[in-house]
This record gives structure tokens, C-alpha cells and sequence, in this order.
């Protein structure tokens, strides 16, 4: 005698009925995604910039976290009036060579203090000297006698 297999079948009338899971479905906010994709950017950027890997400054820091003076070297002067920037010193400018720039005239030109030092740098005096900009203190290397 042969055994078939026994189906359970349901009557062609019923319908199956699926039954409750203990989790339930939630929506997810169409926007939520977008927020977490925004705050994973900001937070990576912020993180970057805390750590020293993002800087904006120009500065170029190393893995342990000091600075490297390759393009900022402070006891070199410009040779051209474009290589004059904003992290230069005073000092800089006036050994740079530039015809007719001693540290008397540029002092007398835009009005600097003599209290301030040599040292300082040139966003710092843009800062804190009215009329001061490194544009204008280029335009004048160009023509010191204007």
C-alpha cells in the first residue's frame, strides 16, 4: 500500500488571514534620511577641521599635528611683489628688496604705529590699522614713490 503525502488544502471559500508579528512596521519620514546624509556630512567636515586633517588657512599640517613652513618660510623675503601674502611679517617686506621701501616709509605710507613690531604679520595689521590692505600694500611696492 503507497502513502501519498498529505497537503492541508482550505476550502476554496475561506481566505488565509496572515497573522500579527510581534514587531511592527513603522514608517520611516521621507525627510529623516536626508537629515542623517546632511548631519554625517557635517559631522565628518567638523571632525576633519577638529583633528587638523581639513585646514582653510593655507597651512599645511602634518599627521602629528605641526605645522609645516614649506611655503611660509619667515626668515625668507619675497622676490616679486604677487610673492607678498598676508602671513608675511613687516620685516619680510622690507628685506624683500623692493626699490625705495625702508621700514620708515612704509611705516609713514599707511600710517602703521611705531609700537608695532616688525614681527607682526600682515593680516594682522589689515586687522587692526584703518585703511590697511595687502592689495594696497602691493599696489605701493609697485610704485613706492605714488
Amino acid at each position: 500500500m503507497s502513502t501519498t503525502p498529505t497537503t492541508l488544502r482550505l476550502p476554496r471559500t475561506s481566505r488565509a488571514i496572515p497573522t500579527r508579528t510581534r514587531t511592527a512596521t513603522r514608517r520611516v519620514p521621507i525627510v529623516l534620511p536626508l537629515v542623517l546624509a546632511l548631519l554625517l556630512a557635517a559631522g565628518a567636515v567638523v571632525g576633519a577641521q577638529a583633528t587638523g586633517f581639513w585646514s582653510t588657512s593655507g597651512r599645511q599640517v602634518s599627521a602629528t599635528g605641526t605645522s609645516t613652513t614649506e611655503e611660509k618660510d619667515t626668515s625668507t623675503a619675497p622676490t616679486a611683489i604677487e610673492d607678498v601674502k598676508g602671513w608675511m611679517t613687516l620685516d619680510q617686506v622690507v628685506r624683500g628688496g623692493f626699490p625705495g621701501v625702508t621700514e620708515a616709509s612704509l611705516r609713514a605710507r599707511f600710517e602703521i604705529p611705531a609700537d608695532v613690531p616688525l614681527s607682526t604679520a600682515l593680516k594682522d595689521l589689515a586687522e587692526s590699522v584703518p585703511g590697511f590692505e595687502v592689495t594696497a600694500l602691493r599696489e605701493w611696492l609697485a610704485d613706492p614713490t605714488a
